[in-house]
């Protein structure tokens, strides 16, 4: 009998139990022709390998492969398990029976790690522990499961990433939790994939109690403090308002309320730019701090099951994390820019735990009026003590100790000493959910994903590294102004990279067409949305072969330009008419509605309601009539009450702010996918 558990381990399997480098030196040796073996199988299907250079490897058909199955000195799974492992599926080269063929599951074949029965459970498992175990299950997690031809899960709650390698067999899981396989995660995981619907093949499966207790008093408490700072406007804060939200902000820590204060304290911060004149104040962000603080609140209070209370509400232990000696790995570095100012982002990788971190600089004005011609120019600036953000993003960063704070930013003191060093961007060596290498998980993954203004508060929320395997329709798109192309997956699944032209980032965006054009593309870096059911990626790093060696791409902060005629044709003119096909293609109707709305709301929201000029009545009214000729029927009808209420000023103030804010909900959902 041939063993199907090893004929079904893919080479990527085998770097997720071992390493990508350990494979491949096992790979050479067998290819080499230098090593031989002798190969014997028992009647209960043990294998056993005795090679040429001392090295004797033993299978069994029952037990977890692990480091004691080698003669070797290693500590854990070797290359010479690696290499007899390949070596039996050579040897097994023939075609299998058809019984066989039915249990070697292909990679395109998606299965449902729920059929694995309790009695395989407690093969590895005692009864006592699978008790303990299901009782952790129903104490309250949030379990993220995905079929496939690999089924992954992801335990928010703890949080750690499993996969299943070989279909029905427990042995062949991988947590990076780092405990040996089959780990104490696997249960929940199974137990998660049986909550799902038949038919369905991903879900956010919650075991939450149904019913959470709802803070009544402080929830109302911020309702109180939103309707104060619509009516009176931002003309109207004072100290004591401001002490009224940092208090608030106190309290929604205090009741296990992370997400809400960290929104709260989003908008503490943009009511003191206002107050001080200071130009990194945007109305646009006001409104959506204003948007999110009500959305959390109602889906706190509604407690539909349709998305997790943690990820509404935050994590209990809602404090930072202490680093100790731990190496982050650069994931490349990108611009946030903003109307007034622009901030540099690095991304980075724990080795350790597995989370992505970010390090975010002080802002920068505007390069318009700056010394600074490109973001490269202003990158210079150190971002750790001797190293400049271009060599942090590309490097890797060996540190004493830090603090990660709760959304995953990066705290180093003056004092604690940090040591960058070149990386040789081995980025199949990342730690899961961040490395993608199938796409569809990856989609299946962003359609589970719950609004904007109810995600997890975290930096890197959407930050994913994807596995590359071909780059086709390289080009630059006029309509777009943007560097478009389509990149494959092994499985031949296909997402859009989409790098937007800038002045300032206009190096990279010139010699980025070049690089897609000459050299092989491994890894993109970046942040990952849906668009028109189509994942996008907006790359912050490419990591490229050439001449085989690795070297790392960043297009925002890129040296140099590319001496090339043809991609400066290509690009130059169109850049010359960007204003001109920017206001053709992007100025739909309903979409300049909506903005025209919302510029109205914050004007609304600096001067306050208690005073509105007859003009700002007649132009709601105008835009009420506008939105039922394009289909806005809800939000005209909403409009046409606040105009109303605006023009009877024998109507409550505070039910005046109620219809304010729940139109500015309103307009911020519908504009959230062309934001």
């Amino acid at each position: 009998m041939r063993r199907i558990d090893l004929l079904t381990l893919t080479v990527e399997d085998l770097v997720l139990l071992s390493n990508r480098g350990l494979v491949k030196r096992a790979q050479r040796e067998l290819e080499s022709g230098q090593l031989t073996y002798q190969f014997t199988q028992t009647a209960e299907e043990d294998l056993r390998f005795d090679w040429s250079d001392g090295v004797t490897c033993y299978l069994p058909n029952e037990a977890v492969l692990c480091d004691r199955h080698c003669n070797c000195t290693a500590l854990s799974i070797c290359r010479h398990l690696v290499r007899s492992i390949l070596a039996y599926q050579a040897s097994a080269a023939p075609a299998p029976t058809a019984s066989e063929t039915e249990e070697i599951a292909p990679t395109s074949v998606v299965w449902n790690p729920g059929e694995i029965t309790e009695r395989s459970l407690e093969q590895y498992f005692s009864v006592a522990k699978l008790k303990q175990l299901k009782q952790t299950f129903h104490a309250g997690q949030v379990i993220e499961v995905t079929c496939s031809h690999r089924p992954i899960a992801q335990l928010h709650s703890f949080p750690y990433t499993l996969r299943f390698l070989v279909k029905g067999d427990l042995r062949y899981t991988y947590c990076d939790c780092g405990d040996k396989s089959p780990c104490i995660h696997v249960p929940l995981a199974v137990w998660a994939f049986r909550q799902l619907s038949p038919g369905q093949s991903s879900g956010i499966i919650s075991t939450e109690p149904t019913v959470l207790a709802v803070p009544c008093e402080l929830l109302l408490a911020i309702e109180n403090a939103l309707q104060d700072l619509v009516t009176t406007g931002l003309r109207g804060l004072n100290a004591s308002f401001m002490a009224v939200l940092k208090q608030l902000e106190q309290q929604c820590r205090q009741a296990a309320l992370p997400w809400l204060a960290i929104a709260i304290v989003d908008l503490i911060t943009l009511c003191e730019f206002y107050r001080s004149q200071d130009g990194r104040f945007s109305p646009n962000e006001l409104q959506q701090a204003v948007v999110e603080i009500c959305m959390r609140i109602d889906a706190m209070r509604s407690q539909t099951g349709a998305i997790p209370q943690l990820f509404v509400r935050g994590p209990e232990t809602a404090k930072d994390t202490a680093l100790r000696a731990t190496r982050l790995i650069g994931l490349g570095c990108s611009v946030s820019l903003k109307a007034t100012y622009f901030t540099f982002n690095a991304y980075l990788q724990d080795t350790h735990s597995g989370r992505t971190l970010t390090l975010s600089s002080k802002p920068h004005p505007s390069l318009e009026n700056a010394a600074d011609t490109t973001f490269w120019d202003a990158a210079k600036a150190k971002a750790l003590k001797q190293t400049n953000w271009p060599t942090l993003g590309a490097g890797q960063v060996l540190i004493k100790r830090g603090a990660c704070t709760l959304d995953y930013q990066l705290h180093l003191k003056r004092n604690q000493p940090a040591v960058v060093n070149p990386q040789k961007f081995e980025w199949e060596k990342l730690c899961s959910p961040l490395l993608v290498d199938d796409f569809i998980e990856l989609q299946n993954h962003l359609k589970l994903k719950p609004p904007k203004y109810l995600m997890p508060r975290r930096a890197a929320e959407n930050f994913s590294v994807l596995a590359i395997s071909r780059v086709e329709d390289i080009c630059f798109s006029s309509a777009e102004q943007a560097v478009t192309a389509h990149l494959h997956d092994q499985y031949n699944n296909s997402v859009a990279l989409y790098f937007p032209y800038t002045e300032a980032a206009r190096n990279g965006a010139e010699d980025l067409l070049t690089w897609l054009a000459r050299y092989k593309l491994l890894f993109v870096s970046g942040s990952v949305v849906m668009r028109a059911m189509q994942i996008r990626i907006v790359p912050t790093a490419l990591v490229f072969e050439i001449n085989n060696h690795r070297q790392m791409f960043q297009p925002w902060i890129h040296s140099c330009r590319s001496n090339s005629d043809e991609i400066k044709s290509l690009i130059l003119p169109a850049y010359k008419n960007c204003q001109l096909i920017t206001h053709s293609v992007h100025n739909h109707s309903a979409k300049k509605y909506l903005d025209t709305l919302l510029k109205t709301f914050s004007e609304m929201l600096v001067s306050g309601l208690i005073i509105v000029p007859s003009s700002k009545m007649v132009m709601l009214d105008s835009l009420a009539q506008r939105g039922t000729l394009l289909g806005f029927r809800q939000l005209s009808s909403q409009l046409s009450k606040l105009s109303y209420q605006l023009q009877n000023q024998s109507e409550q103030q505070i039910l005046l702010a109620q219809q304010y804010l729940s139109i500015l909900v309103l307009l911020e959902i519908l504009h959230l996918p062309s934001s």
